[in-house]
Protein backbone atom coordinates (compact mmCIF):
# COMPACT_ATOMS: atom_id res chain seq x y z
CA UNK A 1 0.00 0.00 0.00
CA UNK A 2 1.73 3.13 -1.23
CA UNK A 3 0.45 6.16 0.80
CA UNK A 4 1.38 9.76 0.07
CA UNK A 5 2.30 12.17 2.93
CA UNK A 6 2.31 15.59 2.90
CA UNK A 7 6.00 16.41 4.32
CA UNK A 8 5.96 20.04 4.29
CA UNK A 9 4.67 19.84 8.01
CA UNK A 10 7.72 17.91 9.29
CA UNK A 11 9.64 19.78 11.82
CA UNK A 12 10.54 20.64 15.40
CA UNK A 13 6.10 22.15 15.58
CA UNK A 14 3.81 19.88 17.47
CA UNK A 15 2.13 18.86 14.24
CA UNK A 16 5.81 17.76 12.71
CA UNK A 17 5.70 15.70 16.38
CA UNK A 18 2.45 14.01 15.72
CA UNK A 19 3.90 13.11 12.26
CA UNK A 20 6.59 11.57 12.86
CA UNK A 21 5.37 9.47 15.57
CA UNK A 22 2.59 8.39 13.34
CA UNK A 23 4.77 7.39 10.26
CA UNK A 24 7.73 5.82 13.08
CA UNK A 25 5.03 3.04 14.05
CA UNK A 26 3.55 2.51 10.22
CA UNK A 27 2.65 -0.90 9.06
CA UNK A 28 5.20 -2.88 7.73
CA UNK A 29 2.86 -3.15 4.34
CA UNK A 30 2.61 0.76 3.87
CA UNK A 31 5.25 2.24 1.04
CA UNK A 32 5.32 6.24 2.46
CA UNK A 33 5.89 8.61 -0.68
CA UNK A 34 6.50 12.29 0.66
CA UNK A 35 5.07 14.60 -1.19
CA UNK A 36 5.86 18.39 -0.96
CA UNK A 37 9.14 18.36 0.90
CA UNK A 38 10.57 21.36 2.21
CA UNK A 39 7.62 23.86 0.80
CA UNK A 40 5.52 26.19 2.51
CA UNK A 41 3.20 23.84 5.06
CA UNK A 42 0.30 26.53 5.03
CA UNK A 43 0.64 29.23 2.33
CA UNK A 44 -2.44 30.58 0.63
CA UNK A 45 -1.63 28.20 -2.54
CA UNK A 46 -1.29 25.38 -0.53
CA UNK A 47 -4.35 23.29 -1.95
CA UNK A 48 -3.27 24.14 -4.91
CA UNK A 49 0.33 22.93 -4.22
CA UNK A 50 -1.34 19.71 -2.99
CA UNK A 51 -3.47 19.06 -5.88
CA UNK A 52 -1.07 19.26 -8.41
CA UNK A 53 1.13 17.01 -6.83
CA UNK A 54 -1.30 14.50 -6.05
CA UNK A 55 -2.80 14.44 -9.98
CA UNK A 56 0.08 12.00 -11.24
CA UNK A 57 0.86 10.59 -8.30
CA UNK A 58 0.47 6.73 -8.08
CA UNK A 59 -0.68 6.07 -4.26
CA UNK A 60 -3.41 4.46 -2.70
CA UNK A 61 -4.51 7.13 0.18
CA UNK A 62 -3.31 10.73 0.73
CA UNK A 63 -2.74 11.91 4.33
CA UNK A 64 -1.82 15.55 5.43
CA UNK A 65 -0.61 15.47 9.26
CA UNK A 66 -1.74 19.27 8.98
CA UNK A 67 -5.18 21.22 8.34
CA UNK A 68 -5.14 21.86 4.10
CA UNK A 69 -7.05 20.14 2.27
CA UNK A 70 -6.20 20.01 -2.06
CA UNK A 71 -8.21 22.40 -3.74
CA UNK A 72 -9.40 19.75 -5.97
CA UNK A 73 -10.58 15.81 -5.01
CA UNK A 74 -8.61 13.20 -6.37
CA UNK A 75 -9.17 9.32 -7.04
CA UNK A 76 -7.61 7.92 -3.73
CA UNK A 77 -9.14 8.53 -0.64
CA UNK A 78 -7.92 11.63 1.33
CA UNK A 79 -7.44 12.55 4.97
CA UNK A 80 -5.93 15.71 7.04
CA UNK A 81 -5.49 15.92 10.99
CA UNK A 82 -6.90 18.81 12.26
CA UNK A 83 -5.77 19.49 15.64
CA UNK A 84 -7.57 22.99 16.48
CA UNK A 85 -9.15 26.13 15.59
CA UNK A 86 -6.73 28.37 17.02
CA UNK A 87 -7.17 30.08 13.41
CA UNK A 88 -10.88 31.23 13.95
CA UNK A 89 -9.96 32.36 17.73
CA UNK A 90 -6.73 33.80 18.01
CA UNK A 91 -5.11 34.49 14.50
CA UNK A 92 -5.69 37.51 12.24
CA UNK A 93 -9.41 38.48 10.31
CA UNK A 94 -7.36 37.14 7.11
CA UNK A 95 -6.66 33.81 8.83
CA UNK A 96 -10.42 33.91 9.93
CA UNK A 97 -11.68 34.64 6.19
CA UNK A 98 -9.61 32.34 4.52
CA UNK A 99 -10.26 29.54 7.13
CA UNK A 100 -14.09 30.00 7.09
CA UNK A 101 -14.35 30.67 3.09
CA UNK A 102 -11.51 28.49 1.62
CA UNK A 103 -10.60 25.70 3.61
CA UNK A 104 -14.13 24.85 5.11
CA UNK A 105 -15.32 24.80 1.83
CA UNK A 106 -12.36 22.33 0.64
CA UNK A 107 -13.04 20.09 3.42
CA UNK A 108 -15.46 18.08 0.85
CA UNK A 109 -12.50 16.79 -1.23
CA UNK A 110 -11.49 14.23 1.49
CA UNK A 111 -12.64 11.50 3.29
CA UNK A 112 -11.76 11.63 6.68
CA UNK A 113 -10.55 14.33 9.17
CA UNK A 114 -8.57 13.20 12.06
CA UNK A 115 -8.19 15.09 14.78
CA UNK A 116 -6.80 14.81 19.05
CA UNK A 117 -9.68 15.36 21.07
CA UNK A 118 -13.17 15.08 21.27
CA UNK A 119 -14.03 19.04 22.37
CA UNK A 120 -11.70 19.88 18.99
CA UNK A 121 -14.25 17.11 16.79
CA UNK A 122 -17.08 18.83 18.64
CA UNK A 123 -16.23 22.19 17.23
CA UNK A 124 -15.27 20.70 13.95
CA UNK A 125 -18.40 19.68 13.53
CA UNK A 126 -20.14 23.08 14.84
CA UNK A 127 -18.33 24.60 12.66
CA UNK A 128 -18.39 22.98 9.16
CA UNK A 129 -21.40 21.54 9.52
CA UNK A 130 -19.96 17.93 8.01
CA UNK A 131 -21.30 14.77 8.62
CA UNK A 132 -20.22 13.30 11.69
CA UNK A 133 -19.03 9.74 10.81
CA UNK A 134 -16.20 11.95 8.86
CA UNK A 135 -14.51 13.12 12.04
CA UNK A 136 -12.75 10.85 13.89
CA UNK A 137 -10.84 11.53 17.12
CA UNK A 138 -7.54 9.70 17.92
CA UNK A 139 -5.65 11.33 20.84
CA UNK A 140 -1.96 12.23 20.72
CA UNK A 141 0.48 9.96 23.00
CA UNK A 142 3.89 10.65 24.97
CA UNK A 143 7.22 8.92 24.60
CA UNK A 144 8.33 6.32 26.54
CA UNK A 145 11.00 8.54 27.78
CA UNK A 146 8.87 10.95 29.27
CA UNK A 147 8.97 8.32 32.69
CA UNK A 148 9.53 9.50 36.95
CA UNK A 149 12.36 7.38 36.42
CA UNK A 150 14.90 9.15 35.33
CA UNK A 151 17.27 12.45 36.22
CA UNK A 152 16.16 15.43 37.01
CA UNK A 153 16.87 19.01 35.44
CA UNK A 154 19.18 20.44 38.69
CA UNK A 155 19.31 24.14 38.22
CA UNK A 156 20.02 26.65 41.20
CA UNK A 157 16.81 27.38 42.03
CA UNK A 158 13.62 25.84 42.54
CA UNK A 159 11.16 26.25 39.68
CA UNK A 160 7.76 26.12 37.54
CA UNK A 161 8.36 24.92 34.32
CA UNK A 162 6.18 25.95 31.41
CA UNK A 163 6.88 24.36 27.82
CA UNK A 164 6.00 25.52 24.80
CA UNK A 165 5.36 28.51 22.36
CA UNK A 166 4.38 32.62 23.07
CA UNK A 167 1.72 32.85 21.44
CA UNK A 168 -1.06 35.31 22.80
CA UNK A 169 -3.66 32.47 23.89
CA UNK A 170 -0.61 30.87 25.86
CA UNK A 171 -1.35 32.94 28.18
CA UNK A 172 2.40 33.90 29.23
CA UNK A 173 1.54 37.03 30.63
CA UNK A 174 -1.31 35.80 33.03
CA UNK A 175 1.06 32.97 34.21
CA UNK A 176 4.00 35.66 34.89
CA UNK A 177 1.07 37.79 36.91
CA UNK A 178 0.04 34.88 39.05
CA UNK A 179 3.61 33.67 39.33
CA UNK A 180 4.56 37.22 40.73
CA UNK A 181 1.28 37.50 43.20
CA UNK A 182 1.75 33.63 44.20
CA UNK A 183 4.11 34.17 47.11
CA UNK A 184 7.06 31.75 45.77
CA UNK A 185 9.15 34.58 44.85
CA UNK A 186 9.56 34.77 48.33
CA UNK A 187 10.47 31.31 48.74
CA UNK A 188 13.31 31.20 46.22
CA UNK A 189 11.27 29.72 43.37
CA UNK A 190 12.20 30.92 39.28
CA UNK A 191 9.66 31.02 36.91
CA UNK A 192 11.44 28.70 34.08
CA UNK A 193 10.70 28.89 30.02
CA UNK A 194 11.48 27.44 27.29
CA UNK A 195 12.36 29.70 24.21
CA UNK A 196 14.84 32.38 24.45
CA UNK A 197 14.74 36.19 26.04
CA UNK A 198 13.70 38.61 23.53
CA UNK A 199 12.36 42.00 24.09
CA UNK A 200 8.98 41.48 24.15
CA UNK A 201 9.82 38.62 27.00
CA UNK A 202 11.87 41.58 28.97
CA UNK A 203 8.55 43.95 28.77
CA UNK A 204 6.55 41.40 30.05
CA UNK A 205 8.84 40.47 33.10
CA UNK A 206 9.35 44.18 33.91
CA UNK A 207 5.14 44.97 33.61
CA UNK A 208 4.89 41.87 35.89
CA UNK A 209 7.77 42.96 38.24
CA UNK A 210 9.80 39.57 38.29
CA UNK A 211 13.02 40.92 36.33
CA UNK A 212 15.63 38.74 36.78
CA UNK A 213 13.22 35.90 38.44
CA UNK A 214 12.84 33.63 34.88
CA UNK A 215 14.77 31.49 33.51
CA UNK A 216 14.85 30.71 29.58
CA UNK A 217 16.05 27.61 28.59
CA UNK A 218 15.77 27.96 25.47
CA UNK A 219 15.02 25.51 22.65
CA UNK A 220 15.46 22.28 25.04
CA UNK A 221 17.10 19.39 23.25
CA UNK A 222 14.23 16.35 23.10
CA UNK A 223 16.33 13.96 25.12
CA UNK A 224 17.20 16.90 27.69
CA UNK A 225 13.18 17.38 28.08
CA UNK A 226 12.34 14.46 30.31
CA UNK A 227 14.62 15.58 32.67
CA UNK A 228 13.53 19.56 32.93
CA UNK A 229 10.38 18.19 33.60
CA UNK A 230 11.35 16.18 36.48
CA UNK A 231 13.23 18.80 37.80
CA UNK A 232 10.64 21.24 38.37
CA UNK A 233 8.28 21.90 41.40
CA UNK A 234 5.09 21.98 38.86
CA UNK A 235 4.27 22.92 35.05
CA UNK A 236 2.23 25.62 34.68
CA UNK A 237 0.40 25.44 31.55
CA UNK A 238 -2.81 27.56 32.00
CA UNK A 239 -3.38 28.34 27.66
CA UNK A 240 -6.53 29.85 26.89
CA UNK A 241 -7.06 27.27 24.14
CA UNK A 242 -5.65 23.82 23.33
CA UNK A 243 -6.65 21.31 20.82
CA UNK A 244 -4.83 18.81 23.11
CA UNK A 245 -2.14 20.21 25.45
CA UNK A 246 0.98 17.49 24.57
CA UNK A 247 3.05 19.10 27.71
CA UNK A 248 0.39 18.20 30.38
CA UNK A 249 0.57 14.52 29.50
CA UNK A 250 4.37 14.76 29.40
CA UNK A 251 4.62 16.33 32.90
CA UNK A 252 2.27 14.18 34.30
CA UNK A 253 4.47 10.74 32.74
CA UNK A 254 7.13 12.53 34.56
CA UNK A 255 6.20 12.56 37.43
CA UNK A 256 5.56 16.31 37.89
CA UNK A 257 2.59 17.84 39.35
CA UNK A 258 0.02 19.94 36.70
CA UNK A 259 -2.09 23.09 36.74
CA UNK A 260 -3.64 23.84 33.70
CA UNK A 261 -6.66 25.66 32.43
CA UNK A 262 -10.81 24.75 33.00
CA UNK A 263 -11.44 25.51 29.72
CA UNK A 264 -11.17 24.07 26.05
CA UNK A 265 -9.86 20.54 25.68
CA UNK A 266 -7.08 20.81 28.64
CA UNK A 267 -9.97 19.01 31.34
CA UNK A 268 -10.83 16.30 29.09
CA UNK A 269 -7.04 15.46 28.01
CA UNK A 270 -5.84 15.84 31.91
CA UNK A 271 -8.74 13.44 32.97
CA UNK A 272 -9.10 14.73 36.88
CA UNK A 273 -5.14 14.69 37.55
CA UNK A 274 -4.06 17.92 37.30
CA UNK A 275 -4.88 21.29 39.47
CA UNK A 276 -7.79 23.35 37.28
CA UNK A 277 -7.71 27.20 37.23
CA UNK A 278 -10.00 29.98 35.56
CA UNK A 279 -7.36 31.14 32.64
CA UNK A 280 -8.42 34.38 32.69
CA UNK A 281 -8.21 34.73 36.52
CA UNK A 282 -4.90 35.99 37.73
CA UNK A 283 -5.56 35.34 40.96
CA UNK A 284 -6.77 31.47 40.38
CA UNK A 285 -3.57 31.34 38.52
CA UNK A 286 -1.54 32.70 41.55
CA UNK A 287 -3.20 30.83 44.66
CA UNK A 288 -3.05 27.40 42.36
CA UNK A 289 0.75 27.96 41.82
CA UNK A 290 0.80 28.26 45.40
CA UNK A 291 -1.25 25.54 46.62
CA UNK A 292 0.84 22.89 43.57
CA UNK A 293 4.01 24.17 45.31
CA UNK A 294 3.55 23.78 49.14
CA UNK A 295 0.36 21.73 49.91
CA UNK A 296 2.27 18.31 50.10
CA UNK A 297 -1.13 15.83 50.18
CA UNK A 298 -2.38 17.89 47.25
CA UNK A 299 0.88 17.28 45.47
CA UNK A 300 1.00 13.37 46.17
CA UNK A 301 -2.68 13.12 45.10
CA UNK A 302 -1.81 15.09 41.41
CA UNK A 303 1.84 13.14 40.92
CA UNK A 304 -0.03 9.85 41.33
CA UNK A 305 -3.03 10.55 39.14
CA UNK A 306 -1.25 12.02 36.96
CA UNK A 307 1.59 9.27 36.04
CA UNK A 308 -1.89 6.78 35.46
CA UNK A 309 -3.52 8.91 33.56
CA UNK A 310 -0.47 9.20 31.35
CA UNK A 311 -0.96 5.60 30.83
CA UNK A 312 -3.58 6.34 28.99
CA UNK A 313 -1.69 8.32 25.82
CA UNK A 314 1.11 5.97 23.78
CA UNK A 315 2.03 7.29 20.26
CA UNK A 316 1.98 3.11 19.70
CA UNK A 317 -1.18 2.98 20.23
CA UNK A 318 -1.98 6.48 18.21
CA UNK A 319 -0.20 5.44 15.32
CA UNK A 320 -2.11 1.71 15.26
CA UNK A 321 -5.13 3.75 15.60
CA UNK A 322 -4.27 5.97 12.39
CA UNK A 323 -2.80 3.31 10.14
CA UNK A 324 -5.54 0.75 11.15
CA UNK A 325 -8.14 3.62 9.75
CA UNK A 326 -6.21 4.06 6.77
CA UNK A 327 -5.80 0.61 5.95
CA UNK A 328 -9.56 0.06 6.22
CA UNK A 329 -10.34 2.77 4.11
CA UNK A 330 -8.33 1.74 1.49
CA UNK A 331 -9.66 -1.31 1.36
CA UNK A 332 -13.64 -0.39 1.79
CA UNK A 333 -12.70 1.37 -1.50
CA UNK A 334 -10.80 -0.92 -3.19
Amino acid sequence: MRVAVDYSWMGSTGIGRVASEVLKYKNDSVEIVPIRVGSSNAGIFTPLSLTQNLIALEADFFWSPGFMPPLLSSRMPAAITIHDLTHLHFYSKLHKIYFSEIIKRLLKNIQIIFTVSHFTKNEILKWSQIEESKVIVIPNGVDEQFSQIGEKAKFEYPYILYIGNRRGYKNIFRLMLGFSQSGLIEDGFFLALSGDRDSEMIDLERRAGIENKVYYLGKIPESSLPAVYRGAQALAFPSLYEGFGLPIVEAMACGTPVLTSNTSSMPEVAGGASLLVDPYSVREIADGLTLISKNTALREDLIGKGIERAKDYSWKITSEKYWSVIVNAVTDGA
